[in-house]
């Protein structure tokens, strides 16, 4: 899935120019074959590496050409911060403060942030979608990868740039992880404030270490839950999204095979029409063509509202016809966005199914986080 967002304010109304598939893989990252992993992670990175960016902090990162720039200072760095969630900790930025609404940096007035996921992908899947074949067709140039070892595991840095609503976004973003999860940390910034924050957002991610105490940390938990299912299971550990499929695996033994995911925002976003970008977000669902919308109404659950979509579809790869059921809802200036997908053939067995989670949507309580920092 295309990754879109805004290192925290994602900016992607249709007609932006900020065309983030959604449910591609993320940041121009394909995944093949249709996953739960595939879909969720794409969901939840799509405010990770899509639209704001990191600059490229032409450090050790190789070039294909243009010569080093040069620091005039060395980054400032705080002390290590942990996040046992996701089973990593690094070094605090100066002119960042650590995030309430995710896990990470920011600092709003100069639109920068580190956003750290904890992915349900195998790392060597993830880090093959970081070329410039895949990124390119998603507006993202690359500017320089270089494979690390980071405490015996193995990890990828990359430096890209994106246009999106407007504003060039430089990024740098840091894959670690092994064959069943993937850690994907995320820099993002206005290209104008290169000189300033790319070579102190990439020291931030170089200084990443493991934690110590993961898995001890708490997991990270989704702020719903969703209806009850009788023909679909859950998947296990998606972290903050949720994710169904027939047998409870990642990944889809055909296409004409049922899948549900869900997922939030992970910061601010500004949607001008929330009609129009609830279809947008159907329309750009992974590895379908030929989406002809059937139904688009407006919908109210759990006192939010949004809009529940229907429409027909064929997978990309086998031509095989699906239904896809989407319902997007808006909570202040943030979403949560459900999608199912499944062979049009079976559309009368899970539709239901589709409907009775998505419609059991319910936010759940805040909960102070007190995990030990």
């Amino acid at each position: 899935m295309d990754l879109v967002g805004e290192s925290q304010l994602e900016e992607a109304a249709p007609g932006s120019g900020a065309r983030s598939r959604t449910f591609d893989t993320d940041g121009g990252f394909q995944m093949r074959g249709r996953s739960a992993a595939a879909l969720l992670a794409g969901m939840i990175l799509s405010v990770a590496l899509f639209a704001p960016v990191t600059p490229p902090a032409a450090a050790a990162v190789r070039r294909r050409s243009a010569p080093r720039p040069a620091r005039s200072t060395a980054p400032k760095l705080g002390p290590l911060v942990r996040f046992p969630e996701a089973g990593v900790q690094l070094a605090r930025p100066a002119l960042l403060s650590e995030a309430k609404e995710w896990r990470g940096f920011g600092n709003p007035s100069l639109r920068a942030s580190v956003l750290i996921l904890r992915l349900p992908e195998a790392f060597e899947k993830l880090a093959h979608g970081f070329t410039a074949e895949h990124m390119q067709p998603r507006g993202m140039k690359l500017l320089g990868k270089q494979p690390l070892r980071i405490e015996g595991q193995s990890a990828l840095l990359i430096h890209f740039t994106q246009s999106a609503g407007g504003t060039e976004w430089e990024k740098w973003a840091l894959a670690l992880g092994d064959a069943t999860h993937t850690v994907l940390i995320t820099a993002t910034f206005p290209a104008e404030h290169r000189k300033r924050l790319s070579p102190l957002l990439e020291a931030t991610l170089r200084s990443t270490r493991l934690d110590p105490e993961f898995p001890q940390g708490r997991p990270a938990q989704p702020p719903f839950q969703l209806g009850e299912t009788h023909k679909l299971k859950a998947v296990p550990d998606t972290g903050l999204g949720l994710a169904y499929t027939e047998d409870g695996l990642l990944m889809a033994n055909r296409p004409e095979s049922p899948l549900f995911v869900a997922a939030p925002s992970l910061g601010p976003v500004l949607v001008a029409d929330p009609r129009a970008y609830a279809e947008e977000k159907l329309r750009q669902t992974a590895k379908t063509t030929g989406i002809t919308l059937q139904s688009h109404e407006p919908i109210t659950i759990d006192g939010l509202s949004g809009f529940e979509s229907l429409a027909e579809a064929k997978d990309e790869a086998s031509d095989t016809p699906l239904t896809l059921y989407q319902v997007l809802l808006f909570d202040a200036d943030r979403y949560v966005v459900m999608v199912g997908i499944v062979g049009a053939a079976r559309r009368d067995d899970y539709l239901p199914e589709f409907r009775a989670l998505a419609r059991g949507f319910r936010r759940r309580p805040a909960v102070p986080d007190k995990s030990p920092r």
